[in-house]
């Protein structure tokens, strides 16, 4: 990476910069990549939009205002970006202000009818405690990640993710999640893996893959929620508080539908 910034130092090489900074922890850096990828200028204007939308999502960890700028610069560059949207739609809920969260979030399935979007449309009615209305989205999600099998994209980590947040037809998410670990190695397969093995029941296996994922992966928040949830379940609370505090310290806004019991989990400790 660094040769290919030092080489030729464009667009894609400081995008390469930024993702390696954040998965380190150095998110102050990787904005900086980012925005300079931007100054950068690139032939397409989606590659700009994306990387506004990349800062936003930084941001949105702990600078609402900064992070709705950041999507809004994304929507100047590419009108009804639908990830910007999305986006605008978190802040919104982040704020407290749920009915233009869920304006935005049906504005982005609309535009681009993906499962990430029906997710969040459930995770926001599944908070509002409208379950049934939920599961409605969260049906329309399963059936996205199907035509994304047929369409030959492998989904299987994301879907077993899905699935296990679900707490539902987890053998068939242990497969999904063992396959994508083989597949597609990573942090995030193997928390996947990690979290299909939790909601089964099955707590050793759970410990050794979310350890794995925490070995290049104790920077992300999702992870770092898992983590504490697994040590709790195995009666070690000092592990899981370490682990708690460490994500509300990284992204206390992770996730739509797990940030407040996060709080909630570690008031209670």
């Amino acid at each position: 990476i660094h040769s290919m910034v030092d080489k030729k130092p464009d667009y894609a090489a400081y995008v390469r910069v930024a993702y390696i900074r954040e998965l380190s922890g150095d998110i102050p850096g990787a904005i900086d990549a980012l925005q300079t990828a931007i100054s950068s200028g690139s032939n397409f204007s989606e590659n700009i939009a994306w990387a506004y939308n990349e800062v936003g999502k930084l941001h949105l960890r702990d600078q609402l205002d900064a992070a709705s700028t950041d999507f809004q610069n994304a929507l100047v560059v590419v009108p009804n970006y639908a990830p910007a949207v999305e986006g605008l739609g978190k802040v919104a809920f982040f704020r407290n202000d749920q009915v233009t969260a869920e304006r935005y979030f049906r504005q982005a399935f609309t535009q681009l009818p993906i499962a990430q979007y029906a997710i969040d449309l459930g995770d926001l009615l599944t908070v509002q405690g409208k379950t049934p209305s939920a599961e409605n989205y969260y049906s329309l999600a399963a059936v996205a990640y199907t035509k994304s099998t047929v369409g030959g994209v492998n989904v299987d980590q994301e879907v077993a993710l899905f699935d296990a947040n679900a707490n539902r037809q987890l053998d068939d998410a242990l497969q999904r999640a063992q396959a994508a670990v083989h597949d597609r190695p990573s942090i995030f397969s193997r928390d996947a893996l990690a979290w299909v093995q939790y909601r089964r029941g099955d707590l050793p296996a759970a410990q050794s893959a979310i350890k794995d994922a925490l070995q290049f992966g104790r920077h992300d928040a999702g992870i770092l929620w898992h983590a504490g949830v697994i040590a709790s379940a195995a009666n070690n609370q000092p592990k899981a508080k370490e682990y708690f505090q460490k994500a509300i310290s990284l992204n206390p806004h992770f996730s739509i539908r797990f940030a407040k019991e996060l709080h909630d989990r570690l008031q209670q400790l």
